[in-house]
């Protein structure tokens, strides 16, 4: 039973990597003006399948911690603290969105760097291989994730495991490397984009001050605004001097009849 425990729990860590690496490419998922991986899952999928792999480590460390006849001991172990860490991610998520309600622009600010931590769960499996000949099996797999190959040690081809796993890591390996240059680039794009939407708000606002500053403007005289008022008053008595000749001369040709 603890062989079949730490197989599925090494199993699971390294199919937890596949979803964290396409995460990472330009999808659904990331705000790219031209993705090229349309039919990559969606940030809802990519988060419901933390949940999964999270409740999975979550139950083991649970079970491994009822079960620790020493909690001193369990709790002084470099083991423990590295799965504890590998579980922070949704369990921040959970604490900053339901306990302190926090808004979703300061959650994800937050969640990109809560997000490293699930690297923790990809240290387990160097803590769950250290009595595998530790040092061999971490060159071997260092060389097959760079694709270098210098032949000293080679998979047994006449064992299908060891092939297997040597071409998953090939091409996973190839895979994690260029994420760091996904990242860099979709950043990039979307920093050089709202640059030059900046660049082209700032340069039509110079345009508008220079077209503006091109038209003549001619000062009045100090007592411009004196005459025109006298001459909107003028205006106002010469038109009540209207009404009242009109109604004069109405009231004349009444009589005359």
């Amino acid at each position: 039973l603890g062989r079949v425990r730490h197989y599925g729990l090494l199993f699971a860590i390294v199919v937890n990597f596949i979803p964290m690496m396409m995460e990472t490419m330009d999808g659904p998922a990331h705000g790219g003006s031209d993705p090229r991986y349309p039919l990559l899952p969606s940030t809802t999928t990519y988060f419901y399948l933390d949940v999964v792999f999270t409740a999975v480590f979550g139950l083991d460390f649970a079970v491994r911690w009822v079960v620790a006849k020493r909690q001193r001991k369990f709790w002084a172990q470099l083991v423990t603290w590295i799965d504890v860490l590998g579980l922070l991610h949704l369990v921040g998520m959970v604490v900053m969105t339901y306990l302190l309600h926090w808004s979703q622009a300061l959650i994800s600010s937050v969640e990109k760097y809560l997000q490293l931590l699930r690297l923790f769960r990809i240290v387990r499996v160097t803590y769950m291989l250290r009595n595998v000949s530790g040092i061999r099996v971490l060159q071997a797999t260092l060389l097959d994730v760079a694709t270098v190959g210098y032949g000293d040690q080679v998979p047994d081809v006449t064992n299908p495991l060891a092939v297997v796993v040597a071409t998953v890591a090939m091409i996973f390996g190839a895979l994690y490397l260029a994420m760091p240059f996904a990242i860099i680039g979709i950043k990039y794009e979307l920093t050089w984009r709202r640059f030059e939407n900046v660049s082209r708000t700032t340069r039509s606002t110079l345009e508008l001050h220079a077209a503006l500053k091109a038209i003549s403007i001619q000062p009045l005289h100090p007592q411009s605004n004196h005459a025109n008022l006298h001459m909107h008053r003028t205006i106002g008595a010469i038109a009540r001097l209207a009404r009242l000749v009109d109604a004069y001369i109405s009231i004349v040709r009444v009589l005359s009849l």
